[in-house]
């Protein structure tokens, strides 16, 4: 954008900017506003269940436990629930598989 590209006009209670944008600045902002919108979308409504808090905690001092061994130390959940909530923490980009299913760990990571 050049300065010739905004126009100000200050007004009595308030300032009005307008920003002359070609198509692609315009889909840029669009895009970038829709990336931040779902970010900070899927952070606050994020919440995870007793289990899942239960699997993190587990999971930050054995992070090379395997779902039976989580299941039998955490207590109420199967198996089954524990790789459902694995899962879950993955695609909440919480928690990261490092390595093979067999030899490999988990990875918490950082908010």
């Amino acid at each position: 954008m050049t300065g010739n590209d905004v126009t100000i006009r200050n007004e009595r209670d308030y300032v009005l900017v307008t920003l002359h944008l070609t198509s692609n600045e315009v889909e840029n902002v669009t895009e970038t506003t829709q990336k931040t919108t779902q970010k900070t979308t899927q952070k606050t409504t994020q919440k995870l269940t007793e289990q899942q808090e239960a699997i993190l905690d587990y999971l930050s001092g054995h992070p090379s436990a395997s779902r039976k061994e989580m299941a039998e130390h955490i207590g109420n959940i199967t198996e089954d629930g524990v790789k459902y909530n694995l899962n879950r923490l993955q695609q909440m980009g919480l928690l990261k598989r490092i390595g093979a299913d067999r030899g490999g760990h988990w990875e918490i990571m950082e908010n």
